[in-house]
């Protein structure tokens, strides 16, 4: 009879839903199907939908909870962790953050991120993610967190900077975006490195 392999820091994180606080006025809990209608609303907006891939662009509401499923699915089926940002008094969702892809055995976690223009500007995107950072170092057993930008997205790649990540090289032709190949900066942040 074959016995279940150890899995300490997967038992630690998909125990139970990981709810972060962010401020008095938002907080990350889990991503739920009927924030829909504010994902599809918010991810069309100018200014966001240039930077999502095709593929995770809903073209409705019903089609936003197929992402919404599997950003859902990450923690449930104990692949990683994504949140949603949301209104602490409304629970609206403003925004979403996490990590899509976790390696657990080289302790490796990519970052993503989103949110609602109407909420630019205003911190809660470095809020969100400096909560997400730290819980990754220090749930995840996270060595190294890993984001990607296009070249073209100067917002993103100034935040990332803001939070301490390190450009580490533009990528030739790494991704398949908009009907097109194109080049993405590679930003890295070490846990040695974090300073939260």
């Amino acid at each position: 009879m074959f016995s279940k392999p150890q899995d300490p820091v997967g038992d630690r994180v998909f125990k139970e839903f990981p709810y972060l606080p962010i401020n008095e006025t938002f907080t990350l809990r889990d991503v739920q199907l009927n924030d829909a209608s504010e994902y599809y609303h918010y991810l069309n907006q100018p200014g966001v939908r240039e930077f999502v891939p095709d593929a995770c662009l809903p073209s409705s509401p019903e089609a936003a909870k197929k992402e919404l499923q599997f950003l859902r699915d990450l923690h449930n089926r104990r692949r990683s962790v994504y949140w949603t940002i949301a209104d602490r008094h409304t629970n609206t969702m403003v925004g979403a953050c996490g990590f899509e892809v976790w390696n657990r055995f080289h302790h490796r976690l990519e970052l993503a991120y989103d949110l609602n223009p109407q909420y630019w500007r205003q911190g809660i995107t470095s809020t969100a993610l400096s909560s997400i950072i730290t819980y990754a170092f220090n749930t995840m057993d996270a060595e190294r967190i890993e984001a990607y930008t296009t070249t073209t997205n100067t917002p993103s790649m100034l935040l990332l900077e803001k939070l301490g990540f390190i450009q580490e090289a533009v990528l030739r032709k790494h991704r398949f975006f908009k009907g097109e190949f194109i080049n993405v900066v590679l930003f890295s942040l070490i846990k040695s490195e974090w300073n939260n």
